[in-house]
Order: C-alpha cells, then sequence, then structure tokens
C-alpha cells in the first residue's frame, strides 16, 4: 500500500496518458488529432501545471481534444456521449480563467481573487468527474469501447492523483469562506 501511495501521482500520469494515447486506436483523424491534444494538455500539465499560466494553457488543450473527439465520425449519432464530452469542455472552462482571474487578482491585490483563482481547479475537476463518470457509460452503450476505456482511464487517474479529494476539499473550503 505505501508503494501505491508514494508513487499514485506518477501511476496517475502514466494511466491518464494512456488514456489520452489509446484513442489513437479509434482510426480516424480527428480521434488522433484529440490524442495528440490531450497529450500536449497532460504534458502541459505535468511541466507547467504549477503556475496559473501552465493550468490555463493545458485546459485550453484539454478542451479542444473534446472537441475533436466529439466532432469524430466514430461519434456520429450517440448523442449522449457527445454531452458527456461537452460537459468536459464546459468544465475545462473554469481552468481556462485560471490565469486571467490571477492576473486580475495581483493588479488588484486582492486576495479574495486570488482564493477564486486558486478554486478554478477545483471546480473543474468536480465538474470532471461528474461528467467523466456517466462518459464511460455512455461510450459503452454507443459501442465505442476504446473511449469508454480511454475515459474510464481518466477517472482512475483523477482517483490515484487524489485529484478528486483535494478539488472536492478545496470547493468545499472554498464556498465555507465565502458564506
Amino acid at each position: 500500500m505505501l508503494f501505491l501511495k508514494k508513487y499514485s501521482e506518477n501511476m496517475a500520469g502514466f494511466i491518464s496518458l494512456f488514456g489520452s494515447l489509446i484513442l489513437i486506436l479509434m482510426g480516424d483523424i480527428k480521434s488522433i488529432l484529440a490524442a495528440i491534444l490531450f497529450t500536449i494538455a497532460e504534458l502541459s500539465l505535468a511541466r507547467f501545471g504549477h503556475k496559473s499560466l501552465g493550468f490555463s494553457i493545458a485546459a485550453s488543450f484539454f478542451i479542444m481534444g473534446n472537441i475533436a473527439l466529439i466532432t469524430s465520425s466514430n461519434l456520429e449519432g450517440d448523442l449522449y456521449t457527445q454531452l458527456s464530452l461537452w460537459g468536459m469542455c464546459f468544465a475545462w472552462l473554469f481552468s481556462v480563467f485560471k490565469y486571467p482571474v490571477y492576473k486580475m487578482a495581483l493588479h488588484k491585490k486582492s486576495e479574495k481573487l486570488e482564493n477564486v483563482s486558486n478554486s478554478l481547479p477545483a471546480i473543474t475537476g468536480t465538474l470532471n468527474v461528474f461528467f467523466k463518470v456517466p462518459g464511460v457509460i455512455f461510450a459503452y452503450i454507443g459501442g465505442n469501447v476504446i473511449l469508454s476505456i480511454a475515459i474510464f482511464a481518466w477517472v482512475v487517474a483523477d482517483i490515484l492523483a487524489g485529484r478528486l479529494q483535494e478539488r472536492v476539499y478545496a470547493m468545499y473550503k472554498y464556498l465555507r469562506a465565502n458564506e
């Protein structure tokens, strides 16, 4: 168990990357593009995710990857999976604004705005899990097993990295602070 706890962040990165790269097996050009965009997003998070700008840029790549998947020929007619992916786009949109809100907080010297900026990834994470879990089911029911495996890998990665717990706690802290 100590091994899992000690290396869970690294394992989460590998599992998440596997989820992104498996999309290549879907075969169409937009799925391959999505795999590339997700990989860029994950590498950006790994290298620059600790900074507001890096996190915002990675979020932008996740949105572009989801849009590429939504418009993929493999998802034609699979409305529920597409809606789940649109939900993930919506979730990542919060983190796109992390950097602008942070810069505004610095400019106005506002601790409250800085707290808002710091809570945006928590909101993104919570919403993403909310949309990913049905996405696994809808993709599988829609006959897209590869996409179902990819989304499932992303959920497992979120759990292994402890992001879900951190994000829910951060969101709780934010809501308590603004009562």
